[in-house]
């Protein structure tokens, strides 16, 4: 709901014969930035998680089995009754959401502060005073 409020804000702000560039743009970012998103936070979170996850003591083919996923280090933790690498494997992955986690608070906060810093001031040095407002609704014939 706040993503269409702001992409509408966004797409007013343009003249008319810039629209189709930023409404073109605006679609791009709505299909890719949830995927790009999503694969960089999960591999922030799949290297944390190998990074963190002990696998001392185990064979080569259980190591790689519980370094290759989380639901592997559950399976193997289970097999072996090892309540040392169930542990390993659920605090290895909470740290590798941890890690996902923070990466996108810093990222929203850099937005904020981008959007406070440059938004306010470009809008209004953009339209000079007594100038109304692009229509925000469907444009109509003539």
């Amino acid at each position: 709901m706040g993503f269409a409020t702001a992409a509408s804000a966004a797409l007013v702000e343009l003249s008319a014969d810039r629209s189709g560039v930023g409404a073109a743009l605006l679609q791009a970012v709505v299909k890719l930035g949830p995927a790009f998103g999503a694969s960089f936070l999960g591999s922030v979170l799949n290297s944390t998680y190998q990074a963190q996850v002990a696998v001392t003591g185990l064979p080569a083919a259980a190591a790689a089995t519980v370094k290759a996923s989380v639901f592997g280090g559950l399976t193997v933790a289970q097999q072996t009754g090892s309540a040392e690498l169930l542990a390993s494997v659920r605090t290895a992955f909470v740290t590798g959401m941890d890690d996902a986690v923070r990466i996108t608070a810093g990222v929203a906060l850099v937005a904020i502060v981008f959007a406070l810093l440059f938004l306010p001031a470009r809008a209004r040095a953009a339209r000079p005073a007594g100038t109304p407002q692009a229509a925000t609704g469907p444009m109509q014939a003539s």
